[in-house]
């Protein structure tokens, strides 16, 4: 029954995009979202195993497109400096 109200919440499916921009956009500045939504982002933090301080995941996925373009673009041109490849995937797994 839980998992089929879940399934089912406004919180996910085709509104999940639009919830994360709201919460990204309430970590920049929480003023910036309607009252129901700051209070409820607020109180996301008071439950058990959240976080201090939340980060927005927008910036790391560009990051991590970028990475891969600047890859992927080194690659083609031949230009890559395994060592410098070797790095970045060692801070990342």
């Amino acid at each position: 029954m839980m998992e089929e109200k879940l399934n089912f919440s406004y919180l996910f499916g085709s509104n999940a995009p639009y919830i994360e921009e709201l919460y990204e956009a309430f970590l920049v500045d929480p003023n910036s979202v309607e009252d129901k939504w700051k209070q409820y982002f607020t109180d996301l933090t008071k439950l058990p195993g959240a976080t201090d301080v939340d980060v927005a995941h927008a910036p790391i996925r560009e990051s991590f497109a970028n990475l891969a373009k600047t890859k992927s673009t080194a690659a083609i041109a031949g230009n890559v400096d395994e060592a410098m490849l070797k790095n970045r995937l060692a801070c990342c797994v």
